[in-house]
């Protein structure tokens, strides 16, 4: 399976981006394209997050209630796990699994 990331950048336009997919997420399935649900919305907002540095915490953490280290590294583990487990069962009917989230760009450059 390939995998297509869009890392936009935060106020460009991309949440227009992610809408259209989420919009045509069945179509795109039916084209053998999975679009990543693991991240609770088309923004895929927790993926930056899971990324960082166990030191990193954001304002999507603080809202969460992840706001210390140990927190952070069990949601992490939990996020990464179900993140995985949406890869495989992807990969056994579609060819390419696509990731949109602008905030890739700033949380991990």
């Amino acid at each position: 399976m390939r995998a297509i990331i869009h890392i936009g950048t935060e106020r460009t336009g991309g949440h227009l981006i992610q809408q259209a997919l989420k919009n045509e997420a069945s179509a795109l399935a039916a084209s053998g394209v999975h679009l990543c649900k693991t991240g609770l919305a088309a923004d895929n907002r927790p993926l930056a997050s899971a990324f960082a540095s166990d030191e990193f915490c954001d304002e999507f953490m603080r809202q969460g209630g992840i706001d210390d280290i140990e927190l952070r590294g069990i949601w992490r583990k939990a996020y990464l796990g179900a993140l995985d487990h949406e890869i495989a069962t992807a990969a056994e009917y579609a060819h390419t699994f696509l990731i949109s989230s602008d905030q890739l760009h700033t949380k991990l450059t």
